[in-house]
């Protein structure tokens, strides 16, 4: 995956607390999810001053997106270091993607790297498919496919949904790090696809169209194109794209095929991580 991974990770990980700061941290927690930040700041300042991880990674959470503070990606990461130097997984990925993407900090690929190394040593799925992102693009390391697929694969197992579709990519396109094997894609982008991302939805949509390490199905590729034309992650441009396709399979099948396919797209849900 070249795309610069920026997603926030939105739970901290558990840590023990004496009771009274668990009171603490749950009172900020609760008005931090009704996106009262006034109060959460309120509670949470005090305690990430004392040293307390989790309330100093949210306080990062809070400057990295201006939520109930001005913007301010160098106190995010200021924060975030914080808690990364007490060990929480968490703050040592976010940390590891502003020293990536240079947000807020001096870009260096070399920290990011250890930021992430240290978090997928403790089970970070997204520790995993950043630092397999590095070793592909061979940032801050020796450039290595086998190890950003062994990464990305460690990352797939462990639920992060953004690696299933890195691999399923990977092994639908195929190159120097993997022989083109359209089981193989089906296998990771099935998952994503079923959790709603249009991009997997729509190479399903292929897979089953050409019959390629799936059952040829054009009823089941007609639905996932119409999912993918009408999700709300996509670009205009992807969207044309997916409904262009879905268009041209609709004259392949018959109109019995094509109410079934619609039937399945409008009882869809997406199912939960």
């Amino acid at each position: 995956m070249t795309k610069k991974q920026s997603t926030l990770i939105l739970i901290a990980c558990a840590s023990i607390l004496p009771a009274w700061a668990e009171a603490d941290f749950q009172a900020g927690y609760r008005a931090y999810q009704r996106a009262d930040y006034a109060t959460a700041l309120a509670e949470w300042g005090p305690m990430a001053t004392k040293g307390d991880a989790q309330a100093q990674f949210y306080l990062g959470l809070m400057y990295d997106a201006g939520r109930g503070v001005d913007c301010d990606y160098k106190k995010a990461a200021t924060w975030y270091q914080m808690a990364a130097e007490q060990g929480l997984p968490a703050a040592e990925v976010n940390l590891g993607l502003a020293y990536e993407q240079g947000r807020g900090v001096t870009q260096d690929y070399r920290v990011a790297l250890k930021w992430f190394r240290s978090a997928a040593e403790q089970g970070s799925a997204l520790a995993e498919l950043s630092l397999g992102t590095l070793y592909g693009e061979g940032h801050g390391v020796t450039r290595d496919r086998k190890e950003q697929v062994r990464w990305w694969r460690l990352a797939a197992e462990h639920g992060e949904i953004g690696a299933h579709v890195a691999l399923g990519l990977l092994y639908f396109e195929g190159d120097e790090a993997v022989a083109q094997d359209y089981k193989e894609a089906a296998k990771w982008l099935r998952p994503a696809a079923e959790q709603g991302l249009s991009s997997s939805q729509k190479l399903m949509g292929i897979l089953y169209w050409m019959g390629r390490g799936v059952p040829q199905d054009y009823v089941q590729a007609y639905m996932w194109l119409n999912l993918a034309a009408a999700s709300a992650d996509q670009t205009r441009i992807d969207e044309a794209d997916s409904a262009g396709l879905r268009d041209q399979l609709a004259r392949k099948m018959t109109t019995t095929q094509v109410e079934e396919a619609q039937r399945l797209t409008s009882q869809w849900k997406p199912k939960k991580p």
